[in-house]
């Protein structure tokens, strides 16, 4: 007897039919020994152990009894009501025993019901239902219990496939007492007695993958015996460097595979682990050769630092920020860091791109030529790439037709880095070698939109190098690699901020030491918690967790969350109400007016809102400057000189920082909400480094020391660092030990007979510190949830549970978390869940 899964649920690694040889014995209840045998369940007591497997009861919930007057609720296994002695109209309750016949299975059989109790059960049994070939006998009672006996003849059809029922009453003399009765009452517990004939031990598993990785604990391999005899391993099959243990830990070798094995409808657990970086040449699979039946076969994924292949000479990272653009190289022969000069005489370049009408003969215009044609108001300038790509604007592409779609803008831009990289590379190489190009992208709330912008990047990538990829000279997929942008800044922190501003770092990094980046861009703000491992000289990374914004709409560019496009609009709004005295400062005409500002209504209000945007970010920049609370400035003198004369043009930065703290305090909350949910308290981060040109705001950094006293790495001095940290970060991530980061795609998969949906989950190089994620289907038959890796193009089973037939539609509650470098897969069904086994990744 199992005590049953929840209804409606059967979880793949335990939904194994219960089995029995000879002689079964029900679970026993009670929570108290009663004064006489017992035989049977009552499901309000139950938790002990089985002796033998039976199947979860078939249980109606409890009734009312029948007599209006009294109103008691009965349990279903008793005959009548302990209150008023009203008899029950029927039989509800049942329990199903599944019953393994030998071969051959013709002959006398009993099934033992064992008692409980000191003194004998009087019991008598009473058959319902007996097919053909099947001969009831006396029962047989002993102070153990009692045997419910039956004899089958020859010609008993019975198949392998399809178990013969046998239905039938228990009748014992252990009924409860009420206060009114004196006698005791009959127990009625009904039986369903299922015979399948014995079959041969048959190993399976649920995962058809397993995620290895450097020294991780072993992973779980899910195996179950689906045949009716124990079932024995004779070898196993693992690569070089591969170990496989059993439950105890203890390697299955020749001397402990003997004494391994699965018993008949049993589960058990293998640990499988990577011993060392230096294993497994060739095709990588495990194999579990039983005693009898088909082996099993595991794919094998492991760390790519075994897998050799590319090998580039340079790492060049590239920040496609909101505002500007960075990018730097790394040299593998030596791993000297070197800025890629975009433009004459600076290592960031303005993120516009600029374009006349495609009749006129002037050229697209990057980064300082675009700023220019903006001041000019000529042809169309394009900033915030980012938020273009995100939200899918195509107002550009209305303009011009498909010539000018968000992606061919991005498409003009990473052309251009390419090729001032390659010139930057030869004039140091003295020829063009292997570049590995790593992009750096923000974190964002929803997976999907990361790897919706993720994708458009990469396409973009393939047609800025298609004569590389046609030729042979550059893969694809092993060229072009991804980084989240806070996850980059803390690989720089670790791995070479020391080298470049010594004097920031009080001491070493050390073993445990976790560091807090937060990246306040223009666009976005993320955030990143990341803590170095050290063993045996030996640096790996792992990342405890990301939080991230969304961004902001292109039409309005403004957000909830604090970035510099929200920083901008505040310096704007600060000129709305300075304009707006008294009690006229009510919102709808602080809306208004920003309204007026940024060109609403007006004609080329595109070019306008451009204007007033650069204005803001210049008179940002000029108003930020720390240690002097009591700055002001005219934005008619440093940035706005067109502003109209009936707005005053004065702002200071005490009511900058007033106007903008809401947003500001927002994200501090949520990166309070990211240590808590990592586990840890704000006492065990380290080290705390803002970096992104919003971090210039002097107010982040004196919120931050105020949250992390004596621990903010202060870049006061430092702009390069504070401005380029991630783009610096990116050359690290070749071969950088990144723990708790998916090696491959994961979809969420449900398959109901013919129709199979999927669901986008998690991306390779994305960290697994993502939010638990929760999806919805309509069940309207039986069917397979499971959790799909996709590797070489291929869709492997990483685990699963079984959602049984529901008899009309019904919602469908799909719930999957992150945890500990795993994922756990939870499906809910008319509010009972059940959890499927651990999916390691990481």
């Amino acid at each position: 007897f199992l005590c049953g899964p929840a209804r409606g649920l059967v979880a793949c690694s335990s939904a194994v039919p219960p089995a029995a040889f000879g002689r079964i014995s029900p679970l026993l209840f009670g929570m108290r020994p009663p004064r006489r045998g017992r035989l049977g369940a009552d499901r309000s007591t139950q938790g002990a152990i089985p002796v033998l497997s039976l199947q979860a009861p078939s249980m109606s919930d409890p009734l009312a009894c029948r007599n209006s007057a009294c109103g008691a609720v009965l349990h279903p296994a008793w005959a009548f009501c302990a209150t008023c002695g009203t008899q029950t109209s029927a039989l509800v309750g049942a329990t199903d025993v599944r019953f393994l016949l030998p071969t051959p299975f013709e002959g006398e059989h009993e099934i033992v019901v064992a008692a409980q109790g000191a003194r004998p059960v009087q019991a008598r049994i009473e058959w319902l239902e007996l097919p053909a070939g099947v001969e009831p006998l006396p029962l047989r009672a002993s102070p153990e219990g009692c045997s419910l006996r039956f004899r089958l003849r020859e010609d008993l059809a019975l198949s392998r496939t399809t178990p013969l029922t046998l239905h039938a009453v228990l009748i014992t003399d252990d009924g409860v007492r009420g206060a009114r009765w004196h006698l005791r009452q009959e127990r009625r517990q009904g039986l369903r007695i299922h015979l399948c004939p014995e079959t041969e031990g048959r190993l399976t598993t649920v995962q058809e993958l397993l995620v290895l990785d450097w020294d991780s604990p072993p992973r779980e391999l899910h195996l179950r015996n689906e045949g009716g005899r124990p079932v024995r391993l004779r070898a196993v099959e693992a690569p070089e460097g591969v170990t496989v243990s059993d439950i105890r830990g203890r390697p299955l070798d020749a001397a402990t595979l003997p004494e391994w094995s699965v018993g008949a409808g049993k589960s058990a657990l293998l640990g499988v682990r990577l011993a060392g970086s230096a294993a497994c040449v060739g095709e990588a699979t495990l194999r579990l050769v039983p005693t009898e039946g088909p082996s099993v076969t595991v794919r094998l994924l492991l760390p790519r630092e075994t897998r050799g292949g590319f090998m580039p000479r340079y790492v060049v990272g590239i920040d496609v920020g909101t505002e500007n653009v960075s990018v730097y190289g790394r040299d593998l022969t030596d791993d000297s860091v070197f800025p890629v000069p975009l433009e004459p005489g600076t290592t960031r370049m303005p993120c516009y791109v600029a374009f006349d009408d495609p009749a006129s003969q002037e050229p697209v215009a990057y980064g300082k030529s675009a700023v220019d044609r903006l001041v000019l108001g000529r042809g169309v300038v394009t900033r915030d790439l980012k938020v273009h790509l995100r939200h899918g604007g195509q107002s550009y592409a209305r303009r011009f037709g498909d010539v000018f779609r968000v992606e061919n803008l991005l498409y003009f831009l990473l052309a251009h880095v390419k090729e001032r990289v390659e010139q930057a590379l030869e004039a140091r190489a003295g020829a063009i070698t292997g570049v590995r190009w790593c992009v750096t992208l923000p974190v964002l709330v929803e997976p999907t939109a990361f790897e919706s912008l993720r994708r458009k990047y990469a396409a973009v990538l393939r047609r800025v190098f298609q004569r590389e990829i046609k030729d042979g000279r550059l893969d694809p997929d092993t060229a072009f690699g991804f980084l989240t942008e806070p996850e980059s800044a803390a690989l720089y922190v670790f791995q070479r901020l020391g080298h470049d501003a010594p004097d920031l770092l009080k001491r070493p990094f050390q073993d445990g030491d976790v560091v807090c980046v937060v990246d306040a861009g223009a666009g976005t703000t993320d955030l990143a918690l990341m803590r170095m491992r050290i063993v045996q000289g030996t640096q790996t990374f792992e990342i405890l967790g990301e939080a991230g914004t969304d961004l902001p709409a292109a039409e309005a560019l403004h957000s909830e969350d604090f970035g510099g496009r929200s920083a901008d609009l505040a310096v704007i709004e600060c000129l709305a109400r300075s304009s707006l005295r008294g009690g006229h400062a009510t919102p709808e005409n602080v809306a208004r007016q920003i309204g007026m500002l940024l060109g609403q209504g007006v004609p080329d209000g595109d070019k306008v809102r451009n204007r007033a945007l650069q204005a803001a970010m210049e008179a940002k920049q000029q108003l930020c400057v720390p240690n002097e609370p009591a700055r002001r400035i005219d934005v008619r003198e440093t940035a706005w000189p067109e502003l109209d004369r009936t707005v005053p043009g004065e702002i200071t930065l005490r009511r900058f920082h007033v106007t903008v703290q809401p947003a500001l305090d927002r994200i501090l909350h949520r990166l309070d909400e990211l240590i808590n949910r990592c586990g840890l308290a704000r006492r065990d981060v380290g080290w705390v480094f803002a970096i992104g040109g919003s971090s210039n705001i002097p107010l982040v950094e004196e919120r931050l020391q105020a949250l992390f006293p004596g621990r903010v790495i202060s870049l006061e001095g430092h702009r390069s660092v504070r401005m380029e940290a991630v783009a610096r970060g990116a050359v690290w991530s070749w071969r950088a030990r990144l723990r708790n980061v998916a090696p491959l795609d994961v979809v969420v998969q449900v398959r109901q007979g013919e129709r199979v949906q999927r669901q986008p989950l998690l991306f390779a190089d994305r960290p697994l510190s993502m939010r638990p994620q929760e999806y919805q289907f309509e069940l309207v038959e039986e069917a397979e949830v499971e959790l799909m890796g996709m590797v070489e193009g291929q869709a492997l089973r990483l685990t699963g549970l079984r959602v049984e037939a529901a008899g009309a539609p019904r919602p469908l509650s799909i719930r999957v978390s992150a945890e500990g470098g795993a994922l756990r897969l939870e499906a809910s069904i008319d509010g009972a869940a059940r959890l499927a086994p651990m999916a390691w990744l990481a």
